[in-house]
């Protein structure tokens, strides 16, 4: 009887565990697409570019066909050029391959489209 009586406490308190620890809040979760450009662009101007690379991201996976979206992609690139920290990938493969695809050609004098 003890040992069942311990065992039932036991376990309400492990499955009631769960919801006395708190996810991480996210300070970004009510910033408009304007407003995550905006700060992800001072932080790339204060140097502070891994903050930068994840609000670029943010931007990216909240509005991936805003105008914002296009630009963030070119920013992302240059924050991982920036940082030219042997850690991170020397060329981040989707940042500058998929802006290279989705960038339309321009037009200058003495280039052909051919």
């Amino acid at each position: 009887m003890r040992l069942s009586s311990f065992l039932l406490a036991l376990l309400i308190l492990s499955t009631s565990g769960c919801s006395w620890f708190k996810d991480a809040i996210d300070e970004t979760s009510d910033w408009s697409a304007n407003q995550l450009y905006s700060e992800a662009k001072e932080k790339l101007a204060e140097k502070n570019y891994e903050k930068a690379i994840e609000y670029f991201e943010i931007l990216q996976a909240r509005y991936p066909f805003g105008r914002y979206a296009q630009q963030a992609e070119l920013e992302i690139a240059y924050a991982y050029y920036s940082t030219r920290n042997p850690t991170w990938p020397s060329r981040p493969p989707t940042a500058s391959s998929k802006s290279i695809r989705v960038t339309p050609m321009l037009t200058m004098p003495g280039i052909s489209r051919d």
